[in-house]
């Protein structure tokens, strides 16, 4: 359960209940952010991290893993090609994104029972593909033809390797739609993203965690709908 509020920090689970029981459409959100919105969003991203690892024992370890990833995303795109190239890197995005979401404790297993050419293989084939492409839905396909990897958790990879994508977190899908796990609906995520990124002159990761620190209340919120979302059974 999430910490106790304060007068100025909506708990958690209500935040999220207000916007799935919202009814505005899609497309009034990125109309609602401009430059100075998401900076003032990013300028709660440190203590909204705090406050959803705070929320339950699963979500503990999120602020260190989030420096983490900063620093593994950072050597990844140094290389030639941009690439992870242990399985021990895999495991470590896989742990972060089921640790930012919902935890899934056999894409962590799946994840660790890859050989280090064959991580190193389909993530380098991937940042390939979309380098030459720039088109995320067949970018993915290197990665999503292992084991335990869907389009969600690809999308974290390339996000890792490729600065342009944005990873495909439950909270960014819910602000801009619904939340599908599909190649469809990532592509989407994808191209509204980098549409805010441009009309602001933002990168697309700080849109996403502009979006991140919106849906769980935090920041100063120039609207306080979202569009509702669907439930899913999709992993």
């Amino acid at each position: 359960h999430p910490a106790t509020p304060t007068s100025r920090t909506p708990r958690l689970v209500s935040a999220m209940s207000s916007r799935r029981g919202a009814a505005a459409s899609s497309s009034s959100l990125p109309s609602s952010l401009s430059d100075s919105s998401i900076a003032s969003l990013l300028a709660s991203y440190a203590q909204t991290l705090k406050t959803v690892a705070a929320s339950s024992k699963s979500k503990a370890n999120l602020v260190k893993l989030e420096s983490q990833i900063n620093e593994l995303a950072e050597n990844a795109r140094q290389r030639t090609p941009p690439a992870l190239n242990t399985t021990a890197e895999l495991v470590q995005v896989v742990a972060w994104k089921l640790t930012r979401g919902k935890t899934r404790p056999n894409l962590l297993k799946w994840a660790g029972e890859h050989k280090d050419a064959t991580v190193k293989n389909a993530s380098s084939e991937a940042a390939k593909v979309l380098r030459e492409t720039k088109d995320v839905a067949k970018a993915i396909k290197p990665l999503c033809e292992l084991k335990g990897i869907g389009p969600a958790t690809a999308a974290y990879v390339l996000a890792i390797l490729d600065e342009s994508v944005p990873v495909m977190s439950d909270e960014a899908l819910e602000m801009t739609g619904t939340r599908e796990y599909t190649e469809k609906r990532l592509k989407a995520l994808v191209n509204e993203i980098q549409a805010i990124a441009k009309r602001t002159q933002s990168c697309v990761a700080d849109v996403e965690k502009a979006l991140f620190v919106m849906f769980h209340g935090g920041g100063e919120r120039e609207s306080e709908d979202a569009p509702a979302a669907k439930k899913q059974r999709k992993a």
